[in-house]
């Protein structure tokens, strides 16, 4: 076992000191000597002369220019915003357009685009004052998330939600009405 190990490795020694650069071309090597051993590589074209390969210079990275206005930065884009009675695989379910007074809470839905790695708001008022918020951290171009309230008994007054971005801006808000007297 060792021998062939041995044999294997001479032929391989041989072939690095005969693959051409100047070190091999001044190396002293007899092949003949060591016929015995270099046969299984002279039969399979193991001992070929060959040459470096010249490396290919690398490409300089283009750079992508900055955007022009801090909006364009922040700004990202609110797809659609809606009122629902409940959220089914990441989905609005039974989309609330006016606020009765039987209901016990409503969700608010939003879809997202282009605000991966910014946090957003909903921030929830009622009756003009600011009752609660519930921030996200988008982490895909594409993004849905949904909030809940849960509405007073006999709730008479509007609902508003505001859609803010990373840098307070509002991106969007949609307003829920108390259904109109008969």
């Amino acid at each position: 076992m060792i021998k062939g190990v041995l044999r294997y490795g001479v032929a391989t020694l041989l072939a690095v000191l005969s693959a051409g650069g100047t070190a091999a071309e001044r190396a002293s090597v007899n092949i003949e000597e060591h016929r015995e051993s270099v046969a299984p590589l002279i039969e399979h074209g193991g001992l070929v002369k060959t040459t470096k390969p010249t490396p290919t210079p690398t490409p300089t990275p283009t750079r992508t220019p900055a955007p022009t206005t801090a909006t364009t930065a922040t700004q990202g884009t609110l797809v659609r915003a809606v009122f629902a009675k409940q959220i089914v695989k990441r989905e609005p379910v039974d989309e609330v357009t006016t606020l009765s007074s039987d209901m016990q809470g409503v969700y608010f839905f939003t879809e997202l685009e282009d605000m991966a790695g910014h946090t957003v708001k909903h921030v929830w008022e009622y009756d003009g004052r600011r009752v609660g918020y519930t921030e996200f951290k988008v982490t895909a171009a594409h993004w849905r998330a949904w909030s809940y309230r849960k509405t007073p008994p006999g709730t008479s007054s509007t609902w508003k939600v505001k859609v803010l971005n990373t840098a307070g801006e509002v991106i969007g808000e949609k307003l829920l009405a108390p259904k109109a007297a008969p």
